[in-house]
């Protein structure tokens, strides 16, 4: 029997939208049906005078696209703190609102849409005055509003559950060093309370499943694949993404992928593949001059993890910041040149 199956793959970006930040974290939605075709084929053998038939079946899976979609949060009329929280699909843009929220802080670093509930990651402040800085707190909230405080730090760096809400992975640092950092993988369950007032990291070492010491620093991503089984994340070295992460979730095997040699200034990760979209551009740290401006060269380009191929998709010369891009499907994305309202979409062959 032969088997063809065609998976192409998707995530983490913010928006400046109108006067107020927008902030959009992907997620993924199987909007796909697979259908199987079967193909029967008679083929004759003669052999002397008897004829024989052998019967062949030929199965083709064809997988549709899987749309992605984002969060955002839209804020209250003095543009200060968030209020209402909408999911916007990035295939057509329409935006659905979810719910509305009080008393949320106007410092949300990161939230994530899955089966229904809302995991926020947000800065809490002393209550008298909402500006006092003191700990990020982790809050989950199922349809009917109701939350509940997941995990409270000064040290929680970043977040993400699985897709199938089966597992939470804690980026931290204990004791205020950035060099005792670690990754927890802690199983999602409704009574999940990781509170503590005197010391959260035992409180996460023992409720973790798994402790994953000293990854690498600097990670500038945090997320998971759309089956569930591995974790993703970057890091980089001020400017240069150095390597690309990935954690088993099953065998707790890690992979590193040396992606040093593309001199990546950003990288787009795509949860259903090991395929990436990376930029570069030049670094500036001053406004270029009109003949410095003619010569700057930015590009947007694919590369697979796995096979190591990698390819061209666009170059620019004379274009003084990156190429914006985002995946919209498992096969489908978009890109645009800074100042140029043009945004091209293209779907991988």
């Amino acid at each position: 029997m032969i088997t063809k199956k065609i998976l192409i793959l998707s995530i983490i970006l913010s928006i400046i939208i109108g006067g107020g930040i927008v902030f959009g974290v992907m997620q993924y939605f199987e909007l796909s049906k697979v259908k199987t075709e079967t193909q029967i084929k008679k083929v004759e053998e003669i052999e002397g005078p008897e004829t024989k038939q052998e019967i062949i079946e030929e199965e083709t899976v064809i997988e549709e696209e899987k749309f992605l979609d984002e969060v955002i949060f839209k804020y209250d009329k003095e543009e200060r703190y968030p209020t209402e929280v909408y999911l916007k699909e990035l295939n057509t843009g329409k935006e659905t609102f979810i719910l509305s929220l009080e008393n949320m802080s106007y410092n949300v670093r990161k939230a994530e849409y899955i089966n229904g509930n809302l995991y926020v990651m947000q800065k809490s402040f002393a209550p008298e005055t909402r500006s006092s800085f003191e700990r990020y707190e982790l809050w989950r909230f199922d349809q009917n509003k109701s939350g509940k405080l997941l995990f409270s730090a000064r040290d929680f760096l970043n977040f993400s559950v699985s897709p199938d809400e089966e597992m939470i992975a804690i980026y931290y640092y204990s004791n205020r060093n950035i060099n005792d950092q670690f990754i927890a993988f802690i199983e999602n369950t409704f009574e999940l309370d990781l509170t503590s007032d005197n010391n959260p990291t035992e409180k996460i070492k023992s409720t973790a499943k798994k402790m994953i010491y000293d990854p690498p620093t600097q990670i500038r991503s945090f997320m998971w694949s759309a089956d569930s089984k591995n974790l993703l994340f970057y890091s980089s070295d001020i400017s240069i993404i150095d390597y690309i992460t990935k954690i088993s979730a099953d065998s707790w095997d890690i992979i590193n992928y040396d992606i040093g040699e593309l001199a990546a200034r950003d990288i787009i990760l795509n949860p259903y593949s090991n395929k990436i979209l990376y930029t570069n551009c030049p670094i500036l740290h001053d406004v270029p001059s009109e003949e410095e401006l003619k010569n700057l060269k930015s590009s947007l380009n694919l590369y697979d993890l796995e096979t190591k191929k990698q390819s061209k998709i666009d170059e620019r010369i004379g274009s003084a910041g990156c190429h914006e891009a985002k995946w919209v499907s498992n096969t489908t994305y978009e890109y645009s040149i800074p100042g140029d309202t043009k945004v091209t979409r293209q779907t991988i062959q």
